[in-house]
């Protein structure tokens, strides 16, 4: 072997120590780093087979298509109760009930829900039937009483609180001894499972047909199956986030307003009366409504006051062009639970036992419409018809 080869080979065993170390230390990272990724990467990674055998087979539940109804109902609600009246709220903070100013006698329709000066409790069937026997003792102590004169009454002074409190019931009472008559409205129909119930109730119910639209196109249709109904106007609301096609709004003249209501009076031929679906906005403005009242009137159609705002000006044009004024006196269900409904209930056979007549207003919910079914009860005394017999 020459020298030249010799050299050669030796150059590779005479690195420095610290060559090998390094080298060595790099190898041992390295080790170690394919033990840790063994570790922690790979043996956590899902086995099919392991799978198979721990996740069971589910089976599929078929689940009942969502009513497309109940999210327009809630649409509804939001959009219909709008309005709270101003002297009931007030009754509500507890104000002094003799601060609430007394109700005009002359009128037949209160203009704010008329709200008992002491809550009274839910009547039952046992109390109901008390009630009818205080009532004919009553009745009949009011047979003795001698009517006085007008003029005598203005002359003769009044001398004890009992004689000036005797004299005030009978100037308020209107109903002559003859039953009051009540007027249930169900507002906001548009499908055949609400008309069904609804003529489940068993007792004269008015229903208030929304015009059709994409959203319920059969109303009209559903409507005709019933000699007596009512059109349930959609009028312009102060909150207007969403609301039915073919709304009526504040500034639109007088011929727009005359085409509505011709289209709808073509779409139910059988309607005479009409109450404002929301209506909040439109209601309070003098010129919308000085024009509506004239197209109605020019129809021959009754409007009937939802009273959506405690500003409506529905009563003045009724007056301007001789139409009688008819308006709601009680909403059944701004809260849809059957204790409150029963509670609303209360207060409008209350309101026509003394003044001889009332309108309440509720909604196709399914608490109120059952909420009517079971409080029959709470209905004896008075007369329930449909609207056109108030």
């Amino acid at each position: 072997m020459s020298n030249r080869r010799k050299k050669r080979n030796n150059k590779y065993f005479k690195k420095n120590p610290t060559y090998y170390i390094n080298l060595a230390v790099i190898l041992f990272f390295l080790a170690l780093i394919v033990v840790l990724s063994k570790i922690f990467i790979f043996d956590n990674e899902p086995k099919i087979e392991e799978t198979k055998k721990v996740v069971p087979h589910i089976a599929k539940v078929k689940t009942k298509p969502e009513d497309p109804h109940h999210k327009y109902e809630e649409k509804t609600k939001a959009l219909e109760i709008e309005y709270v009246d101003e002297e009931y709220s007030n009754q509500q903070t507890q104000t002094p009930t003799s601060k609430i100013k007394s109700e005009d006698t002359t009128k037949k329709f209160s203009f704010f829900d008329e709200v008992a000066q002491t809550k009274e409790p839910l009547v039952n069937v046992e109390a109901v039937k008390n009630e009818k026997k205080q009532k004919i003792e009553d009745t009949k102590k009011i047979d003795k009483i001698e009517l006085v004169p007008k003029k005598e009454v203005e002359k003769k002074p009044i001398s004890t609180k009992s004689e000036k409190k005797e004299l005030s019931v009978l100037a308020v009472d209107k109903s002559d001894g003859k039953k009051g008559k009540l007027s249930i409205v169900i507002d906001d129909v548009t499908t055949k499972t609400q008309f069904n119930k609804i003529s489940n109730i068993g007792y004269p119910i008015t229903m208030a047909f929304l015009p059709p639209t994409k959203t319920h196109k059969d109303s009209a249709n559903i409507a005709q199956e019933l000699k007596f109904y009512m059109v349930h106007l959609p009028l312009e609301a102060t909150t207007r986030s969403a609301e039915e096609a073919e709304t009526l709004h504040v500034g639109d003249d007088i011929a727009t307003i005359e085409d509505r209501i011709k289209q709808l009076k073509s779409l139910y031929p059988k309607a005479v009366y009409f109450n404002n679906h929301t209506g909040s906005k439109f209601t309070e403005d003098e010129n919308s409504m000085d024009m509506l009242m004239q197209v109605l009137k020019n129809n021959n159609l009754i409007f009937v006051d939802s009273r959506t705002s405690s500003k409506t000006v529905a009563k003045k044009y009724a007056n301007k062009y001789g139409m009688r004024y008819i308006a709601r006196n009680i909403f059944l269900d701004n809260t849809p639970k059957k204790e409150y409904i029963q509670e609303q209930l209360q207060k409008a056979v209350n309101i026509a036992k003394k003044t001889g007549s009332a309108i309440a207003i509720g909604h196709p919910y399914g608490a109120t419409l059952e909420t009517l079914k079971e409080s029959k009860a709470l209905l004896d005394g008075v007369d329930i018809v449909l609207i056109d017999k108030i």
